[in-house]
């Protein structure tokens, strides 16, 4: 299960998303897609090799800032942790005058 939701640096649930797509290479992609998709869950019924498999996560927001979506490579943070739970938290940090994303793990 992944979970996605928009959160301020103070904590307060923010509404960020406007579209989740979560891909599997040579399976399907997964996608939700709306005006506020905060809180977002993905569930996949079945067992995914990370091995084997590439993972990605493709997330658009709401454009207040111009803001392009966003690629992240979900296969090389599962590599950082030793869990077989893979829990980790992403944090995201947009800078408007460059129109860049950082991804912090």
């Amino acid at each position: 299960v992944v979970s996605i939701f928009g959160v301020d640096s103070d904590g307060t649930p923010y509404d960020i998303l406007s579209e989740i797509k979560l891909m599997i290479k040579d399976d399907k992609v997964y996608e939700k897609s709306g005006l506020c998709l905060d809180g977002e869950i993905f569930k996949i019924n079945k067992k995914v090799d990370l091995k084997t498999n590439e993972i990605a996560l493709q997330l658009s927001f709401m454009r207040h800032y111009n803001e392009p979506s966003l690629m992240i490579d979900l296969k090389k943070y599962f590599k950082r942790h030793n869990s077989s739970k893979f829990e980790f938290t992403l944090n995201l940090d947009y800078c408007p005058y460059k129109g860049q994303w950082t991804v912090h793990c």
